[in-house]
């Protein structure tokens, strides 16, 4: 016999697609306002860093991460608050880099921290290259780029296993 959705069902659905189609609305509006931006003033190379951040975090691991069990959720914010101090300290380049390598070394062994030390990590290699030549600034920025990438996918196996794994809840 097949499944009859209730009315439970239905409205979860209707819910999720609700999210889902405001999620992309958003998505949009964030476009076309950086186009106007750019069109006025091109953007400059943190603007660039910041939406690419900006758009990991709204688009891949925000709604994963909203999965997570509280432990991890916790973990994850106390090493935001961690990044954003040390990046609107007033250290030096070199401090800053030392920093996010300090910061790679003080998580948790579980996947998606791991991850995120790695990506503490290369977050410190592309402060350091910032004093370099351009090929090591090019070559470290793909390194956050990708370690980026890797903190989402493992977010969202953390989130697609079985609740008895402890990362999700």
């Amino acid at each position: 016999m097949p499944h009859v959705p209730t009315v439970k069902d239905l409205k979860r659905e209707a819910i999720y697609k609700a999210q889902k189609a405001g999620h992309k609305l958003e998505q949009a509006k964030r476009g076309v306002v950086r186009e106007a931006e750019d069109f006025l003033k091109p953007p400059s190379t943190i603007t660039e860093v910041e939406r690419f951040f900006e758009d990991a975090w709204k688009d891949d691991i925000k709604p994963a991460a909203a999965k997570l069990n509280v432990n991890i959720k916790r973990e994850m914010s106390e090493l935001g608050k961690d990044i954003s101090d040390l990046l609107h300290s007033n250290k030096s380049t070199s401090a800053i880099a030392a920093g996010f390598s300090d910061l790679s070394k003080k998580i948790s062994n579980n996947p998606v921290m791991k991850a995120l030390g790695n990506f503490c990590s290369k977050m410190g290699n592309l402060v350091s290259s910032l004093a370099g030549n351009d090929k090591d600034r090019s070559k470290a920025w793909e390194n956050v780029k990708k370690a980026a990438a890797k903190v989402g996918a493992e977010i969202k196996k953390a989130v697609g296993v079985e609740k008895s794994s402890g990362f999700a809840r």
